[in-house]
């Protein structure tokens, strides 16, 4: 309510507001994964890793067309970066160990047999994945859990 006086000067800005997007590329990360089905030294690729994305909204604030205030209004993940998973292989010959039906078994043969060479991995017909591979000396059906 105030008048303006001989000789003042009226300032007039303008205000704009924009909204801007940005993408961001979440990177995956790659993870190993140990397995007594691989050999020591031998690894595997299961799944290759993707990227992943994030949307940042912003709202800017602009005065006589220039930027005086930008704030985050949201961040959203679009897509979730996926890992590139490898297995590791563990196996030694007859020093591991392996599950059986759920339960951790040593590798030392069982006493009065003799340790024979691993055998070569097979296809299961039915599921198309390779079999387990046993330790040598170890029957095909049951697990022999060693005494501490």
């Amino acid at each position: 309510t105030d008048q303006a006086k001989d000789g003042s000067t009226i300032v007039i800005h303008r205000i704009t507001f924009k909204t801007e997007t940005k993408y961001e590329t979440i990177a995956y990360s790659t993870v190993y994964k140990g397995t007594y089905y691989l050999d020591k030294g031998q690894t595997k690729l299961v799944s290759s890793g993707s990227n992943g994305e994030c949307k940042y909204v912003y709202v800017s604030t602009y005065r006589d067309g220039e930027l005086i205030e930008r704030k985050m209004e949201s961040k959203t993940v679009t897509k979730k970066a996926v890992d590139r998973v490898y297995q590791k292989g563990l196996w030694e010959g007859n020093t591991s160990v392996f599950t059986a039906g759920g339960v951790l078994c040593s590798a030392a043969p069982p006493a009065g047999k003799a340790a024979k060479a691993a055998p070569a991995p097979s296809r299961r017909a039915s599921t198309g994945r390779a079999a387990r591979r046993r330790p040598p000396g170890f029957p095909s059906t049951a697990c022999l859990l060693s005494e501490p």
